[in-house]
C-alpha cells in the first residue's frame, strides 16, 4: 500500500513538519525516502509553543524520536528503564512492527542491553536513567532530569506552556518491575500524546503495527543548515534537470525552437505549486 505525507505546519526560521499514519516502518521508509527525520521531543515541543494550544501539532499526538529499553533485573542488577536520544527500534522498524503483530516485544540480546545500559550510566546526553515515573508538575519542567533530556533547553518553557493550557503534570506511562523481570530486555518507541491527554508520555506502547501519527522533519544540510528545499515536496531529479538545462541552452544556440521553453515553464509551475 502507498503512503503519501501530509503538510500539517510550518514553524517560523524551523520549516515544515510532515506526517503520516501508517504501520511504524512504513513511516520510516517513507521519511527516508523524502528526507526527513522522526520529529524529537524537542522539536515538537518547540512546534507547539510557537504555533500554539489550538494547532494541529498540539492537538494530535504522535512517535516521537526518542525510545525506551528495558532491561531486566537478572542482567542490570534491579529493573531499570533507559531512554535514548534515537531509539534502537529505528534500527530495525521492520523488526519490531513484525514482534507487535504477534503480540510480543522488540526483543534485543542481553549483550546490546547491557552495553547500552554501561554507556546510559557514563553518557548523560544521548541516555537517560528513568528513575521515577510519576508524572511530571509542569511548574517543575525546568528542574525535572527526565524533562530536561526530552525538552531540552525548551523544558522549563514547554512546561509552563502546558501549564497555561491548564495542563498541571504530566504523566509518564512506562512498564512495571514485574512485566520487565518477566522476560528478556526489550525497547520500545515513545510517544508524545496531545495537549487534551495531557501531553502524556508514553514509553509502554505496543501498537508500532498501527497506523498511529509520525512526524517528519527536514534533515539537516551539510553544515547544519536546515535546507533549503522542503522535504516532501516536488523535487525534480538529476534527469530532469539536465534535460531541461540542454532545452535552455539548445534555445540559446538557436539550435531549438523558443516554444520548446514552454516544458521549462512546466517545472517551474510544479515548484510554485510547492
Amino acid at each position: 500500500m502507498a503512503y503519501e505525507l501530509t503538510k500539517e505546519a510550518t514553524v517560523p526560521r524551523k520549516g515544515a513538519i510532515f506526517y503520516v499514519a501508517a504501520p511504524f516502518d512504513d513511516e520510516m521508509k517513507l521519511f527516508e525516502k523524502e528526507g526527513l527525520k522522526l520529529i524529537s521531543a524537542k522539536e515538537l515541543a518547540h512546534a507547539r509553543m510557537k504555533l500554539g494550544k489550538e494547532n494541529s501539532v498540539s492537538q494530535n499526538g504522535s512517535w516521537i524520536r526518542e525510545g525506551g529499553l528495558y532491561v531486566p533485573e537478572r542482567l542490570a542488577g534491579k529493573a531499570s528503564i533507559v531512554l535514548l536520544r534515537d531509539s534502537l527500534v529505528l534500527e530495525n522498524p521492520e523488526s519490531a512492527v513484525a514482534a507487535h503483530r504477534k503480540g510480543k516485544e522488540a526483543s534485543i540480546d542481553d549483550d546490546k542491553a547491557i552495553s547500552v545500559l554501561e554507556e546510559a550510566k557514563k553518557d548523560s546526553k544521548n541516555y537517560h536513567i528513568l528513575e521515577s515515573t510519576q508524572a511530571i508538575p509542569t511548574n517543575g519542567f525546568g528542574e525535572n532530569s527526565t524533562a530536561d533530556f526530552l525538552f531540552g533547553k525548551h523544558a522549563k518553557d514547554y512546561g509552563l506552556f502546558l501549564k497555561d493550557a491548564r495542563i498541571g503534570a504530566v504523566p509518564l506511562y512506562f512498564d512495571g518491575n514485574d512485566r520487565i523481570n518477566s522476560q528478556g530486555p526489550y525497547v520500545s518507541q515513545l510517544w508524545l500524546g496531545r495537549l487534551g491527554s495531557d501531553s502524556i508520555i508514553f514509553g509502554d506502547c505496543r501498537s508500532l503495527k498501527g497506523s498511529s501519527r509520525a512526524r517528519g522533519v527536514q534533515l539537516a544540510a551539510e553544515g547544519g543548515r536546515a535546507e533549503k528545499t522542503v522535504a516532501g515536496a516536488y523535487s525534480p531529479s538529476n534527469k530532469e534537470v539536465e534535460r531541461n538545462l540542454r532545452i535552455t541552452q539548445e534555445v540559446m544556440k538557436g539550435t531549438r525552437p523558443a516554444k520548446d521553453l514552454e516544458k521549462i515553464v512546466v517545472l517551474l509551475e510544479k515548484f510554485r505549486k510547492n
